[in-house]
C-alpha cells in the first residue's frame, strides 16, 4: 500500500562509503513538486520537472528517468537531461536486466558507480561509457508504495563524482516524494489513453458503418467497383489499401492524402510471395478465409508490414485485399474491417453492365493470363463478366523514364475506361512493370484517341511522376485470340517513341499512327534513319513551305488518291497536284507512278515526324 503521508516516511540508504544513512523528506521537496503536479500536467511534463530536479540537487549535469512498462515490466526512458541524447546509448548499459540495474532494484535504494571503467558491474560496457562519457554514475530507485515505478540515472558528463552524503541525501529526498507525483500522472494518462482509444474505436465504428452502407447500397444497385471497395478500406482505415485479382496484379489501389504516394508492398512479385516467410500465411489465410499479416522483408523491398485478405466467392479466390501498415501497428480493428470489406467484395453480383467486383477481376484476371501466353477462357466467358463484343483496342501505359507503375496512372487507366466504355466493364493489368488495358471500341479509333487525349494531357499536367508519360494504342482487333499480338504492337509504338525521344510526339499514340513503318521505327538506329530520309526529303525541307508540302505527301501516301487527299486537307485539287510536282522535282522521283517511290517516301515523312522535322 502507498504511504498516505509521505512526511512520515523515512529512508535509509547506503553513502559512497557505505556507511547507513537515515533521512526523512524535507518540506522543500514538496514544495518543488507543488509546481509540476497538478491535475492537468501531463507524464512526459512531470518527468521533465522531475529530471531538472534530480540535477539541481544533486548537483550534476545530466539525468535520465527511466519509467516501468506495465505491459512488459521492463523500464523505458522517458524523459532525459543533457546537451545531446545519449540514451540510445544508456539502454545498452543500463536495461532493468544488467547487474547495476538489478542490485538497485533487489536493495530498493541508491547505488553509486565510482568509476565506471573498472567497475565490474558496468566493465563491460566500457565502450559505451567511455563514447557517453559516463566516469561515474548514480542509480536509484524511483518507488510508489512497495512497487518501484521508475529509475533516476544521474552524471556529470566527461568527469568523475564523488556523490557526497549531502548529495545522496539530497536525492533520497526527492526520490522519495516524486514516486506519488508520477504514479498520479501516469494513472491520468493511463485514464486518458483508454477515453481516447475508446472514443478513437467509436468513431472507427460509426467510419465502418458508414462505408459498409455505401457499399451496400451500391451492390444493391449493381453498380459497385472494385475501387470503391479500395476506397472504403482507405476511408476507415487511414492506410494505403490494394485489391489485387487472382495473378496478383493490383487492379484498384486508394492511399490517404497525407500518406507518401510511393508503393510500398511489392506482393506482386512472385519472390515475395514464394518466401519461407510469406507462402504459410497467405496459404493459411486462403485456407481459413482469415486476413494474415505479412512480415516485412528488407531485402526483397517489403519494407512495411502487410494485412492481407483473400476474396473469396463460392470457395474460389477471386483476389486479395492488401492493407499497408503506415504509421502504428495493425490492431484488431483492422483485421475485422479488412473482412468485412472482403466478405463484401466477394459477394457483390454481376451488374448487368458487367460493373460487379468478381466480373472486374474475372476479367482483369483473364487480361494478365492473356498476356503472359496462358491458356484462357473464351469470349462467352469474358462476356459472362460484362466483356462487351469488338471490335478491341490495347492500351499500353508507358514511356521515356518511367520504370514502375504510379498510382496516377492506375486513376489514368479507370478514367479512361469510363470515357471509352462508359461504366467501367473494361480490362486492365499490370504487365512488365506497365499498366495495360483492353477496350472495347463502340466507334472508330480516332473518335477514341480523341476521348482519352485529354484525361492523359491532363494526368500528365498534374502529376510529375506522369510528365513523360506515352500511351501506345494498337490496331483494332476482333478477335479475342489477337490479343498478345495487340500487345506486341503496343510494345513497339512504345519503343519506337523511346528511340526517337522528341518531346514533340503526341502523348497518345497508335499504331495506325505509324502505319507500315512501326516495325523499322522501333528498330532503326535513330542516326541512320535520319540520314535515309534527309537522303530523299532534304531539298523538300530547305523550302519555305515546307511544312505543307511535307503534309500533303503523308495525306497523299495515306489515300494514294488526289481526290480524297484533297478533300481530307480542304484544299482544290489542283492545289495537291501542284505540291506533288513540286515535291517531284525537288526529289527528282515519280511520286505519282513509281511505287517503290512512294514506299521510300512513306518512311522518309514516318522519321521526320518521329524527329520533329514533320508535323504531326
Amino acid at each position: 500500500m502507498a504511504p498516505t503521508n509521505l512526511r512520515e516516511a523515512p529512508t535509509t540508504f547506503r553513502s559512497s562509503t557505505g556507511s547507513a544513512v537515515r533521512t526523512a523528506p524535507r518540506s522543500t521537496d514538496f514544495d518543488r513538486l507543488s509546481g509540476i503536479n497538478h491535475a492537468d500536467d501531463k507524464l512526459d511534463d512531470v518527468t521533465t520537472a522531475v529530471a531538472h530536479t534530480f540535477a539541481e540537487l544533486v548537483g550534476v549535469n545530466r539525468c535520465a528517468v527511466f519509467m516501468r512498462d506495465n505491459a512488459d515490466e521492463s523500464f523505458r526512458v522517458r524523459t532525459w537531461l543533457a546537451e545531446t541524447d545519449y540514451t540510445g546509448h544508456l539502454r545498452g548499459m543500463v536495461n532493468g536486466e544488467d547487474p547495476f540495474t538489478t542490485e538497485i532494484l533487489n536493495r530498493r535504494e541508491p547505488v553509486v558507480i565510482a568509476d565506471s571503467l573498472s567497475d565490474p558491474r558496468v566493465a563491460q560496457h566500457y565502450e559505451i561509457s567511455r563514447r557517453c562519457g559516463v566516469h561515474s554514475m548514480l542509480g536509484l530507485p524511483l518507488t510508489y508504495g512497495d512497487e518501484v515505478i521508475g529509475l533516476a540515472f544521474l552524471d556529470d558528463v566527461g568527469k568523475s563524482t564523488q556523490f557526497s552524503g549531502e548529495q545522496l541525501n539530497r536525492a533520497v529526498q526527492f526520490a522519495t516524494v516524486c514516486g506519488v507525483a508520477l504514479e498520479q500522472s501516469r494513472a491520468l494518462e493511463d485514464s486518458l489513453g483508454e477515453m481516447l482509444n475508446w472514443r478513437r474505436d467509436a468513431m472507427q465504428h460509426r467510419q465502418l458503418l458508414t462505408a459498409a452502407e455505401h457499399l451496400d447500397e451500391l451492390i444493391r444497385n449493381r453498380s459497385v467497383t472494385t475501387r470503391d471497395f479500395a476506397l472504403a478500406g482507405t476511408a476507415v482505415l487511414g492506410r494505403p489499401v490494394e485489391i489485387v485479382d487472382a495473378t496478383w496484379h493490383v487492379v484498384a489501389h486508394a492511399q490517404p492524402r497525407c500518406s507518401e504516394s510511393r508503393r510500398i508492398g511489392q506482393l506482386s512479385d512472385e519472390r515475395v510471395r514464394s518466401h519461407a516467410k510469406v507462402q504459410p500465411l497467405l496459404n493459411r489465410a486462403i485456407r481459413d478465409g482469415q486476413p494474415c499479416v505479412i512480415p516485412p522483408l528488407p531485402a526483397l523491398g517489403v519494407d512495411l508490414r502487410c494485412l492481407v485478405a483473400p476474396i473469396t466467392s463460392d470457395q474460389n479466390t477471386l483476389g486479395h485485399i492488401i492493407v499497408h501498415e503506415s504509421g502504428r501497428p495493425f490492431s484488431a480493428f483492422d483485421h475485422r474491417t479488412v473482412s468485412s470489406i472482403a466478405r463484401r467484395a466477394g459477394t457483390a453480383p454481376c451488374g448487368s453492365s458487367g460493373s460487379g467486383t468478381r466480373a472486374q477481376l474475372d476479367r482483369n484476371a483473364w487480361l494478365a493470363a492473356a498476356l503472359q501466353d496462358v491458356p484462357t477462357a473464351d469470349g462467352t466467358t469474358l462476356s459472362a463478366a460484362g466483356l462487351p463484343p469488338g471490335p478491341y483496342v490495347l492500351c499500353v501505359l508507358g514511356g521515356i523514364g518511367i520504370r514502375s507503375v504510379p498510382q496516377p496512372a492506375r486513376e489514368l487507366v479507370e478514367a479512361m475506361t469510363f470515357e471509352v466504355t462508359g461504366n467501367g466493364t473494361a480490362c486492365f493489368t499490370e504487365h512488365d512493370n506497365r499498366l495495360v488495358a483492353l477496350l472495347p471500341v463502340q466507334s472508330d479509333v480516332t473518335s477514341v484517341i480523341d476521348g482519352i487525349r485529354p484525361l492523359v494531357e491532363r494526368a500528365a499536367a498534374e502529376s510529375y511522376s506522369l510528365q513523360r508519360l506515352t500511351l501506345a494504342v494498337s490496331r483494332p482487333f476482333d478477335s479475342l485470340s489477337s490479343c498478345l499480338r495487340a500487345h506486341d504492337e503496343a510494345q513497339q509504338v512504345l519503343r519506337a517513341v523511346r528511340c526517337f525521344e522528341n518531346p514533340e510526339i503526341p502523348r497518345v499514340i497508335s499504331a495506325d499512327d505509324l502505319g507500315a513503318s512501326l516495325a523499322f521505327l522501333s528498330s532503326a538506329d535513330v542516326a541512320e534513319a535520319r540520314r535515309f530520309a534527309l537522303a530523299y526529303a532534304g531539298p523538300v525541307l530547305q523550302q519555305a513551305n515546307h511544312h505543307e508540302l511535307l503534309t500533303t505527301l503523308r495525306a497523299f501516301l495515306g489515300f494514294r488518291n488526289v481526290v480524297r487527299c484533297a478533300r481530307t486537307l480542304g484544299v482544290h485539287e489542283n492545289t495537291v497536284r501542284y505540291r506533288l510536282s513540286k515535291i517531284e522535282s525537288l526529289t527528282g522521283q515519280d511520286l505519282l507512278n513509281d511505287t517503290d517511290t512512294q514506299v521510300r517516301a512513306s518512311l522518309a515523312v514516318q522519321v521526320l515526324r518521329m524527329t520533329g522535322d514533320c508535323p504531326w
